[in-house]
């Protein structure tokens, strides 16, 4: 199970790699279309939220911190530095201590190190949220449908959680896990 979960991991990894090197390459031709803040932005984004999940999900297993290494994506604002002090966390206080150091290097960082490990989750998709609504803000080309897709997610997802609440009997509890945005 273990080999199946790490060849997942690579999975997506490499398919933040190539989808950074394919845009890092349309931009060049396509400079005056493309802005580069936004498509870089967010997947800068996912390449940081995916080596935090990655940590995360990782935490008291026998995997060596070269293994998570082997497992994070070679992009990101985390890439290579923190990711190699992130590959060493083996606990949350060390996770929260190791992403205090970069609060001012990273918007995630700083709001990840000032919550709490259950919220971890909800923190990620509202600054995920954000930067989608910053993309729709600048018009870009391309990035707009990236952006929109990924909003059409929350959406789905807001609605299972809510939905999930209802049947639960647990109405008291929909706004822990739906997330807004102002479009």
């Amino acid at each position: 199970m273990q080999q199946f979960v790490e060849c997942c991991n690579r999975i997506q990894s490499e398919k933040l790699e190539d989808l950074y090197e394919l845009l890092v390459s349309l931009s060049q031709v396509f400079v005056a279309v493309f802005s580069q803040v936004s498509h870089q932005s967010l997947l800068h984004f996912e390449a940081d939220k995916w080596v935090i999940n990655i940590v995360i999900s990782t935490m008291h297993t026998d995997i060596s911190a070269s293994d998570k290494r082997k497992l994070f994506p070679s992009c990101g604002q985390f890439y290579p530095n923190v990711q190699t002090e992130l590959a060493n966390c083996t606990d949350f206080d060390e996770l929260r201590q190791t992403l205090d150091k970069y609060r001012s290097t990273s918007k995630v960082a700083s709001r990840l190190a000032s919550s709490s490990p259950e919220i971890y989750d909800k923190v990620l998709r509202e600054e995920e949220c954000y930067i989608c609504e910053r993309i729709f803000a600048q018009r870009t080309p391309y990035a707009i449908f990236v952006a929109y897709f990924k909003l059409c997610e929350f959406e789905v997802r807001n609605i299972m959680w809510i939905a999930e609440c209802i049947v639960q009997q647990q109405r008291s509890r929909i706004e822990e896990g739906v997330v807004y945005y102002k479009t």
